[in-house]
């Protein structure tokens, strides 16, 4: 039998599965070979890589395998996930029984209470930088946005890195905002993809700022949009800009749902994380904006 017959015959049937370490692998299905120089068996899992050589090796013997040819679904192999990332499993509604909370109210709860409905992916550096700051601090400024279900089991819709991180530091609680129907976007635009990011300056301190007032870290306030400002220059999509302006707008009362985390000093109220929402709002023309208050020890979480 020609060595392409017997390549053929290896990655006919074959199925794309993920190690430990999410790197994608190959588990053959059809027969074994031992031609070029490869060992294969029936059923034995391979690289990508050793996949990708017996590829270039059947091509050189003029049997082209394409990856139409032996089945590769590349919406499948899409999804899978990428390296440096961490994926937040589809869970089932947790059987509770809770009171309604008030849209627009912050309070912490119980992991057991929240559950993630669909699975996502998320980025693991920031994952791992949360979880260390949670350090067996559940009241952290860190806030994802959930939804109340028919059983007032809270729903996450944003902020699952937040969420993922909690749960991996075994914390009991996660900060939530309780939004509406409309607050349900949030979640697709934070997991937009856009590789045209771009630069925005930083901001002057506000002049009209007196600073009366301390708040008290974590809590969530509506500041006065000529109150706050861009401490640092940041790099932004104004794709999800353009999207969450959108939100704000078909809002009844124009609320930024993810809130805009803030650092109060003398100079007014720095914005430390959130950018493009705080952008997205002040483009919106938002007099006030929705902010979590971020104290001094926890401010790390957001360089």
């Amino acid at each position: 039998m020609s060595t392409a017959i017997w390549f053929f015959l290896l990655f006919f049937f074959y199925k794309i599965s993920l190690d430990s370490q999410g790197a994608a692998r190959v588990t053959t299905r059809a027969i074994g070979m031992t031609q070029g120089g490869a060992n294969f068996t029936q059923g034995q899992t391979i690289t990508q890589a050793e996949f990708n050589e017996v590829r270039k090796k059947a091509a050189k013997s003029d049997e082209k395998i394409s990856a139409k040819s032996v089945g590769i679904d590349k919406d499948k192999e899409s999804a899978k996930p990428k390296p440096g990332g961490y994926t937040v499993p589809a869970e089932s509604p947790p059987d509770t029984k809770l009171l309604k909370q008030d849209e627009g109210t912050r309070l912490y709860v119980y992991l057991g209470d929240a559950y993630s409905p669909n699975s996502v992916q998320v980025s693991k550096s920031k994952v791992d930088k949360m979880e260390k700051a949670y350090g067996g601090d559940d009241n952290l400024p860190l806030t994802v946005l959930a939804i109340q279900d028919k059983k007032s089991a809270f729903e996450i819709v944003s902020g699952h890195d937040v969420y993922l991180a909690a749960k991996r530091a075994n914390a009991k609680k996660v900060g939530v905002i309780v939004g509406n129907e409309n607050a349900r976007q949030y979640g697709e635009i934070e997991r937009m993809k856009d590789t045209r990011m771009v630069a925005v300056k930083r901001e002057k301190p506000p002049s009209n700022y007196s600073g009366n007032i301390q708040r008290d870290p974590n809590s969530l306030l509506n500041v006065y949009s000529d109150e706050m400002y861009l401490g640092k220059s940041v790099k932004v999509s104004n794709k999800r800009i353009a999207a969450y302006e959108k939100a704000i707008k078909a809002d009844p009362k124009n609320r930024n749902w993810a809130p805009v985390y803030v650092k109060q000093n003398r100079a007014g109220f720095e914005v430390v994380g959130n950018y493009e929402v705080y952008l997205a709002a002040k483009q919106a023309g938002n007099r006030k904006i929705w902010t979590v208050i971020v104290g001094d020890s926890d401010e790390t979480i957001f360089n």
